[in-house]
């Protein structure tokens, strides 16, 4: 008789497959407040309205697999692998933010990309500022103000506060999903526990649940 798999081992299932494949996109949507909605058609088309709930729709893009807003940025993340990001009104021009990409992330002033090989790259300021590469190995990444967090491909997960080159903190192991919000940090172990931590980097964990298969954080 085949047994079903535990939680725990489905949760090592997906920590591997993130490792192992390039199409870990987090998420759809995330930012900082504003009053953008933006949503991915079954078709692969981008749309974003701003203003009240029956605003009309702006379609931003065509093969789309992820989108994020946050502020007045605006990012799309294409089928073929390139991140682009606008800045300002709906209707604004695209800048390429690179290729081979397969996460884009938005905070602030701040833009980051998760290259195929497990590359992380993040930039501060202008859409056309410098990258600083932040990690090697990396399947998922994270921005929330002047915080950056990794996942890297064998469980363990990183987070810095403070400026691009600030050092890391080692928030855990055996790790398959990472989240941050504000001073919040929260972790989805293999076993499907979930913890928080509030405040400083260092800060104890508080455990929030079992049997854990999403972690959220606002």
């Amino acid at each position: 008789m085949k047994k079903s798999l535990t939680t725990a081992a489905l949760a090592v299932l997906t920590a591997t497959t993130l490792a192992t494949t390039a199409t870990a996109v987090s998420g759809t949507v995330s930012g900082d407040g504003g009053n953008r909605i933006a949503v991915i058609r079954g078709d692969g088309s981008a749309l974003v309205k701003e203003g009240p709930l029956s605003a009309p729709w702006t379609v931003e893009g065509d093969s789309v697999k992820q989108i994020v807003v946050a502020g007045d940025r605006i990012g799309i993340l294409k089928g073929d692998g390139s991140a682009l990001v606008k800045e300002g009104g709906l209707g604004a021009q695209w800048t390429l933010e690179g290729d081979n990409v397969i996460q884009l992330a938005l905070s602030g002033s701040r833009i980051g990309i998760l290259k195929a090989n497990g590359d992380a790259y993040v930039k501060e300021g202008a859409l056309g500022a410098q990258w600083t590469v932040e990690a090697n190995g990396a399947v998922q990444l994270e921005l929330s103000r002047d915080r950056i967090g990794v996942l890297k491909g064998d469980g363990s997960a990183l987070v810095k506060e403070g400026p691009l080159w600030a050092g890391w903190t080692v928030e855990g192991d055996n790790i398959v999903q990472l989240a941050l919000s504000g001073t919040r940090i929260g972790i989805l172990k293999a076993n499907g526990d979930g913890y928080v931590k509030e405040g400083a980097l260092g800060a104890q964990w508080t455990v929030e649940a079992n049997g854990v298969t999403e972690l959220a954080l606002s």
